[in-house]
């Protein structure tokens, strides 16, 4: 099992999608009408084989619309993992009472939709292609709108909770997994490839704190990118790395998205933040690990759950590892 996409929920989907492609050197492949039955319009984005998908209600009275309310703004919304074998999720669902609010069968993909009630944390999608790389959610020919210069693929996915072992726990119950274990901080469940960790924030605040991206090059995008801010105007991104003073800037999910390209070698980690963030300047750091560090994002929990300031960010920075 493993991540193959990740749902995020924006009050404005223009603006967010325009900077998550441009940020990190995307396209988008698929408008989904589909959405629409949820009462919801969508861009779809292929990262390496794996998906970002950002949803945005389009009538009241959506679950979306909910979420929105829910967690303040904008957010993580919903976790899709590809199984081999949904027809044993079912059954193992089924044994643990777990609700499902939509399924579907087709020839090239089976899927169910999980009750967030009865997971905790997120919507999750368990979802069965066929062939293994197909994915109709990307929609016809995503394979060609591919672009790897910058971020390769979704690795991890990072859940908030006031009691972060107990969601890990409902979580690895849920998806057949071993008992959740303990790094650190926080808890993780380990897939094949990838992660999903959960970690402590206070109450009110469970849900999707962050998505950790594979990133491909050195280098920050021509200075002439321009990206989102908070208050609707536009700031530079290389003068944002610079404000950084680190060579590990991030995009950033807040109440929209705060943009800035992030430097990270080869084989690091490019972390996306999600979680809501009120009262920041700058709100994003980047970890950079290499192949053998299980747990890359272990040394940003109180980042990723706080509210950092530009000071904040440097001292993350300087804790980042890095593996030549």
């Amino acid at each position: 099992m493993h991540i193959r996409q990740v749902a995020l929920v924006a009050r404005d989907l223009e603006p967010v999608v325009a900077d998550l492609c441009a940020v990190f050197g995307l396209e988008v492949a698929f408008r989904d009408p589909g959405v629409g039955e949820f009462g919801l319009h969508n861009a779809v984005v292929p990262v390496g084989e794996t998906f970002l998908e950002v949803v945005s209600p389009v009538r009241e009275g959506t679950t979306a619309g909910r979420f929105l309310e829910k967690r303040g703004g904008d957010g993580g919304y919903m976790v899709i993992l590809q199984t081999a074998d949904l027809e044993a999720a079912r059954a193992r669902l089924a044994a643990l009472g777990v609700r499902t609010v939509w399924q579907i069968t087709l020839d090239d993909i089976a899927t169910v939709h999980l009750h967030p009630r009865d997971v905790g944390g997120a919507i999750v999608s368990l979802d069965q292609p066929r062939p293994p790389e197909a994915w109709r959610w990307g929609g016809p020919g995503w394979e060609a709108r591919v672009h790897t210069d910058v971020v390769g693929g979704i690795v991890s996915v990072t859940l908030e909770a006031p009691d972060p072992e107990h969601l890990a726990g409902r979580w690895a119950e849920v998806l057949g997994f071993p008992p959740p274990r303990r790094a650190g901080t926080a808890f993780t469940l380990a897939l094949q490839p990838g992660v999903i960790r959960f970690v402590a924030a206070g109450p009110g605040t469970e849900g999707i704190a962050a998505v950790g991206l594979a990133s491909r090059r050195w280098g920050l995008p021509p200075p002439a990118r321009r990206v989102h801010w908070r208050s609707r105007a536009t700031v530079d991104s290389a003068r944002t790395a610079r404000a950084c003073g680190s060579a590990a800037c991030v995009s950033i999910w807040s109440r929209r998205l705060l943009a800035a390209d992030f430097r990270a070698p080869p084989r690091g980690i490019g972390l996306l933040l999600v979680g809501r963030f009120e009262d920041v300047v700058l709100a994003g750091t980047a970890v950079v690990a290499g192949d053998g560090v299980d747990d890359p994002l272990g040394r940003l929990d109180g980042f990723v759950c706080g509210r950092p300031s530009v000071e904040g960010m440097r001292v993350a920075a300087r804790q980042t590892v890095r593996v030549p």
